[in-house]
């Protein structure tokens, strides 16, 4: 069996395959979830900045990337939690001030799940709040998980019987 020039000996079945008969391949990786939580940034002077024309462009820009900045401390990478992918993404506003959705995958939820990701937005945005350098004060919104848990998907099969 040829994976990309190399060899592959197989879990199950024989090591020589007629062609004839051909073989099926199952590839799995671990599950990932998704887990998003919205932050609000809100004007340190009380009013959006706008750009001239009534819009809050201005403002969203620099709240998406103070965002980006949370989410790379958030991440692994960044020297974050294990395991854990981020990104900030503009999300809109409301009364309050700019939305800035941090989108991460949880690459391994026992290391790093929804809670322990939760509770680090939370003091990365009261950190960040307390910066004096910082044009926002940010205030985390519950997170929820975009995608079905393996939890869920057993539970979900398991009520079709």
């Amino acid at each position: 069996h040829f994976v990309e020039g190399g060899f592959v000996d197989p879990e199950y079945g024989p090591k020589q395959v007629p062609p004839a008969a051909g073989i099926v391949m199952v590839g799995a990786t671990p599950w990932v979830c998704n887990y998003n939580v919205p932050i609000c940034a809100v004007e340190r002077f009380g009013k959006l900045t706008t750009n001239g024309d009534g819009d809050d462009a201005t403002s969203t820009s620099r709240a998406v990337r103070a965002g980006r900045r949370l989410a790379k401390k958030l991440s692994e990478r960044g020297g974050g939690l294990p395991g854990v992918q981020a990104m900030a993404l503009p999300h809109g506003h409301d009364q309050f001030g700019v939305i800035v959705e941090i989108a991460c995958n949880l690459l391994d939820s026992k290391r790093a799940g929804p809670q322990a990701v939760q509770m680090e937005i939370k003091r990365l945005c009261a950190l960040e709040t307390s910066d004096g350098e910082c044009d926002f004060d940010w205030n985390a919104r519950d997170g929820y998980v975009t995608n079905l848990t393996p939890e869920t998907i057993l539970e979900r099969l398991a009520a079709e019987r």
